[in-house]
This record gives C-alpha cells, sequence and structure tokens, in this order.
C-alpha cells in the first residue's frame, strides 16, 4: 500500500515529506519497522531524539501516483530552498503514462533517464525476449550461462561497482534495494542525490 507521510519535529520546526511503495509496504509500519531511508533524517534523529509528528498524509493504489504526488508537494513546498526541511531533492519524477509525441529531444532523454531500471511487465518481457531470440551476442560467444554471470558479478569483473549504503558494502545494485526494501528504480535515486555511493573495483593491471 503506496503511502505519503509527514515527520516533523515541532519546536524545532524541522521536517521531512516522503514516500513508500515497496511491495511490503503499510502505513502502519511508519516509525516502528520503517523510520525512512534518509540519511539525513537518521542524523537528525540521532542528534535530537525522535520526531513529536508522525502522519499518514495520502494513500496511493500504485507506486508511480504515490511518487509523483511526493514529487509535486515538495516542489510546491520549495523544499531544496528550506532549511527547516530535511528533504534535499523533490524526488522529481516522470508518470509513466506520460506521452513523448512532441516532446524536444532534451526531454526524451531526461524521461528515458528517468524510466531507467523500470521493472517491465510478463507480456513486455515476453515481447524482448521474442524479438532478440536467436541473436548472437559476441561477448558471450562460446560462454556458459554460468560462466558469464560469474565473470559479470563481483570481483569476477574488473568493470564492477560496489554500493556503499549506511556503512555497508553491497555487490550488485540488485542486492542493495532487495537489503532496504526499496526497488531498484529508487536505488538508483538513492545513489543519484549521493546518499549511497559507488566504490570502483577497477583493479590496476
Amino acid at each position: 500500500m503506496p503511502y505519503t507521510y509527514l515527520i516533523g519535529w515541532s519546536t524545532l520546526d524541522k521536517w521531512y515529506y516522503g514516500v513508500r511503495y515497496s511491495k511490503l509496504s503499510h502505513p502502519n509500519e511508519l516509525w516502528k519497522t520503517y523510520f525512512t531511508s534518509s540519511k539525513h533524517v537518521k542524523q537528525f534523529r540521532e542528534l535530537h531524539g525522535e520526531p513529536d509528528i508522525l502522519e499518514i498524509r495520502r494513500l496511493f493504489e500504485s507506486k508511480e501516483s504515490a511518487i509523483n504526488w511526493e514529487s509535486g508537494v515538495l516542489t510546491k513546498l520549495n523544499v531544496i530552498d528550506n532549511d527547516k526541511w530535511l528533504n534535499k531533492t523533490n524526488n522529481k519524477a516522470i508518470p509513466l503514462s506520460y506521452s513523448m509525441h512532441g516532446w524536444s529531444e532534451d526531454s526524451r532523454k531526461k524521461m528515458s533517464e528517468t524510466r531507467t531500471g523500470m521493472v517491465h511487465s510478463s507480456s513486455t518481457k515476453k515481447k524482448i525476449s521474442m524479438a532478440h531470440k536467436g541473436r548472437e551476442v559476441p561477448w558471450l560467444k562460446g560462454k556458459k550461462r554460468p560462466e558469464h554471470s560469474r565473470a559479470m558479478s563481483g570481483s569476477g569483473n574488473s568493470r564492477a561497482l560496489r554500493i556503499e549504503y549506511r556503512d555497508k558494502i553491497y555487490g550488485t545494485l540488485k542486492e542493495f534495494a532487495l537489503d532496504i526494501d526499496i526497488s531498484v528504480y529508487r536505488a538508483k535515486q538513492l545513489i543519484n542525490i549521493n546518499e549511497a555511493k559507488i566504490l570502483n573495483l577497477r583493479r590496476e593491471t
């Protein structure tokens, strides 16, 4: 059940507006098992204690509508330029249903970047699979799938990346997303706003 929420320290006039949309999300979890994914909230909480304001602001039927609502609220509140908000970004997301007809090349590129990491439906995956069926991939030629999988992950790949988040290291983006119970798309957002860091494993040769 995707939802947006507000937490705050009213006597200090410090606030945070967020969204939660994982597969297991539910409003009852707020500040019981879920304490936001923001490092800024975590640091403020460690210094000043628990917030006295905890509010579920809105429930949604889809994560897309929840994400876009949160972005609209943060933009309207101008949280980036207002010190009383712990939010450091408006988490801008583009609705999946928007048409690209008539958009400029720059707008198309931005939309493409925001959609990176989205999960395809079963029917879409099937169509993609059929379109690529029988195609020869040069870098996989002569390699069995398990061998390729090992080569592309962790230390087996000289270009592999690791992700650091809250003093913990993850070997893949998917592992990072699963561990903190968010989507891969949201995990990439955390990296883009520097709440999670990418560590390059490129080795000297």
